[in-house]
């Protein structure tokens, strides 16, 4: 139960940061040291609510593991690039994530209510895709695509877990 309640405080938080982005505060000038230039750009791309979100995903996996790889550390500052291009409509995000998990194709892009369910089952994948293109660095982009389902990779457990809590 106490698990649900933080979950729930935490989604309020995020919430509240999309529905009001000058109370996000990314430390972009922290993200920007700790990734390349092109992926810097495509992170800067976000708004500031998952930028934000972000930066404390991967602080929280230092805070871990002090010694964490460059590339996880990089992939939890990356890892929700796939929502770009959804739209940030509170509303929408709300419903999307009260309504069951939708099933539908990741491709063709959608748009609307739509748009936000598919990128809220894809997102990964999409992120996959842009990371590689934005770096070609194929161990971040494979933490991005798995930090749903991290299997039995230590880094994208650790993802995972650092993404739940934030």
């Amino acid at each position: 139960m106490a698990k649900r309640a933080w979950w729930l405080l935490n989604a309020a938080r995020r919430t509240l940061h999309t529905a009001v982005p000058s109370l996000a505060r990314p430390d972009d000038a922290w993200a920007a040291s700790r990734l390349n230039p092109r992926e810097y750009e495509l992170f800067s791309r976000l708004p500031p609510s998952e930028r934000g979100h972000g930066v404390e995903v991967a602080r929280r996996v230092l805070n871990v593991k002090p010694d964490a790889s460059s590339a996880v550390v990089r992939a939890a500052l990356l890892h929700d690039v796939g929502k770009l291009g959804f739209g940030n409509d509170v509303l929408q995000r709300i419903i999307a994530h009260l309504l069951p998990a939708p099933d539908m194709a990741a491709e063709p892009r959608l748009e609307g209510l739509a748009g936000v369910r598919q990128a809220r089952l894809h997102h990964a994948e999409y992120g996959e895709r842009l990371v590689l293109a934005a770096s070609g660095d194929q161990r971040v982009a494979r933490l991005v695509l798995i930090h749903h389902r991290p299997g039995d990779d230590p880094e994208a457990r650790l993802l995972h877990e650092c993404d739940a809590l934030t």
